[in-house]
């Protein structure tokens, strides 16, 4: 959603003129989804109306894209009803806690959600539905339009391999598993990690520690996905299996070693704080010897 303001940074003070060009853009937007909704809103429920622009059809709130249904056909038993679409889903290492992310814009600073969930033995469908915006008493642009809305579904059995369905798009939306992160077992004292976080095809760890001159991550990612790195390649072996160590990366400020290992390829790397040449190339290879696949 930032494509919606025309200033970046919370703290800058934008000038009227700035403010009158963000008011403008979120108005047009809010026309352009009202209009969208009314138009899905007075199909008959037997028959499906897509407005091809570009290729794809945006739903109320969505950018996939997709085969849209009606939610007599994709989940009949929900209470709510499913106009709002998922940016993405966490499942826990449970498998038991669904993790969603709701855009929350264009309009600012007043969205509200209702979900309800329906699992049957092949499928899980939680449908989120946005409520009537509240009135506000006045105009204003509010970072919260920025940030997702997030919210926790659990379920009653784990998710298992079941497919997990929004109750706006006909296809299985993903889902990425905590369960599938490899383990880092070999990291330097005092050092910690953020939340993983998930990339394109993967999941990324990224561990730091005050005062130190550089940071690494591990990041995984299903083979048939992988493209190769930049730098220069040399073989290294890691516990045992042949792989490749990058060195020279970003102006040589970055080094890494990747490696395929039951169809995952897992790449360990490092990078300075600051611009000297990277050096840290046996604490990595160390790392790297520590990471183990998922039980």
């Amino acid at each position: 959603m930032t494509d919606q303001l025309p200033f970046v940074h919370p703290a800058d003070e934008p000038s009227a003129a700035t403010m009158q060009r963000a008011f403008s853009k979120v108005e047009h937007s809010v026309r352009r989804r009202r209009a969208q909704r009314r138009a899905l809103l007075a199909a008959p429920a037997a028959t499906l109306v897509v407005v091809a622009a570009v290729g794809t059809f945006t739903v109320w709130r969505g950018d996939r894209g997709g085969d849209v249904v009606a939610q007599s056909k994709q989940s009949p038993d929900l209470d709510v009803d499913p106009n709002t679409d998922w940016m993405e889903a966490t499942l826990s290492k449970d498998g038991r806690t669904l993790t969603i992310q709701v855009a929350n814009g264009p309009e600012p600073c007043r969205h509200e959600f209702e979900h309800d969930v329906v699992e049957t033995a092949t499928s899980v469908t939680v449908g989120i539905e946005e409520l009537p915006l509240a009135p506000v008493a006045e105009e204003r642009v509010c970072s919260d339009m920025l940030e997702p809305t997030t919210i926790e579904v659990a379920l009653d059995e784990p998710l298992g391999t079941r497919e997990a369905f929004d109750g706006v798009h006909a296809q299985p939306q993903p889902v990425h598993r905590l369960g599938d992160l490899v383990d880092v077992t070999d990291v330097p004292e005092g050092w910690t990690s953020d939340v993983a976080v998930t990339t394109e095809h993967g999941w990324q760890q990224t561990f730091q520690k005050d005062g130190e001159d550089w940071y690494f991550a591990v990041n995984q990612q299903p083979t048939d996905e992988a493209t190769t790195p930049e730098g220069t390649p040399s073989p290294v072996t890691v516990h045992g299996i042949q792989g490749t160590r990058y060195s020279g990366q970003m102006n040589n400020t970055m080094e890494s070693i990747r490696w395929v290992e039951d169809g995952l390829t897992i790449t360990v790397w490092g990078e300075m704080q600051g611009p000297p040449s990277y050096t840290h190339h046996d604490e990595l290879l160390q790392i790297a010897e520590g990471v183990r696949l998922p039980r």
